[in-house]
């Protein structure tokens, strides 16, 4: 019976990824009912259905439901460990700290994400990057834009030189955008892009997100030739990784199009003087 529960977590957690939430939810209710049957309300497989559910409905934006069944989750494991000192603790504290940080409950979700970092640190196991991530998106989102390049300084440190580190060079890069810091800004959006195109080839989305990135910045320094480059560089990422009818697709090729007008424009009037 218990490999059955387990068959059906799996089937649940296939689901969730190919993003059929209602069938995942019904395929967590079942496993649920099976490991409650077999090892009560309070087993850690419990605890363990709680959370997979909570992420379910968390994608699905029920913040509500997602925290009733991530508290749940929580009070077992806490009873069970001793207030949490597992890599599922530290997640169960993680998903608590999102929905706190997506419903505008800055301070709590701090707090939440202080304990799921602390877990992580301590067991020398788990990954503390979401944690550190999330807490400076959130510092970013109050204005504190210095703690929020400590927390990705420390990210970047940890994560080394690979596809998480692009993300976080490039969040980074942002900071110091709007910080008006434009030469450690280009750096690290180039820094960024080096990494994107090693793992994931010149053409991928995430490669097109930098290139759109870089053209922003080159038109805040006014170099609206390179900016242009940059653009139509994004739109053949965005081209190839999700064709033409995407949004991301068609706001580069907006872009695109004013740059153009501009060129042209701009040709013109040289030829009238």
């Amino acid at each position: 019976i218990h490999s059955k529960a387990e068959t059906l977590h799996n089937k649940a957690v296939v689901h969730h990824k190919q993003g059929d939430y209602n069938k995942s939810v019904k395929l967590h209710e079942q496993s649920l009912a099976i490991f409650v049957a077999l090892y009560g309300t309070t087993s850690i497989h419990t605890a363990d259905t709680l959370h997979n559910m909570a992420m379910v409905y968390h994608k699905q934006g029920d913040h509500s439901k997602a925290m009733e069944l991530y508290t749940q989750s929580l009070t077992i494991q806490d009873a069970a460990f001793g207030n949490g000192s597992t890599h599922t603790t530290a997640d169960t504290l993680l998903g608590i700290a999102d929905v706190y940080h997506q419903q505008g409950n800055f301070k709590t979700a701090l707090e939440f994400y202080e304990r799921s970092l602390s877990i992580e640190e301590a067991s020398g196991k788990g990954s503390t990057s979401s944690a550190l991530n999330n807490m400076a998106i959130l510092y970013k989102k109050q204005g504190e834009m210095t703690k929020a390049l400590e927390l990705y300084e420390r990210n970047l440190a940890m994560e080394g030189g690979g596809g998480s580190g692009a993300d976080t060079l490039n969040n980074m890069a942002n900071i110091y955008l709007s910080l008006g810091n434009y030469n450690k800004c280009q750096e690290l959006y180039e820094r960024s892009l080096a990494i994107e195109e090693a793992q994931h080839g010149p053409l991928s989305a995430s490669v097109g997100d930098i290139n759109s990135n870089m053209c922003v910045l080159q038109e805040k320094i006014g170099n609206l030739d390179l900016a242009f480059h940059f653009i139509e560089r994004a739109l053949v990422c965005y081209n190839d990784a999700y064709g033409p009818g995407h949004s991301d697709t068609c706001e580069a090729q907006r872009r695109v199009d004013t740059h153009t007008r501009r060129r042209v424009d701009t040709h013109l009037c040289r030829l009238a003087e």
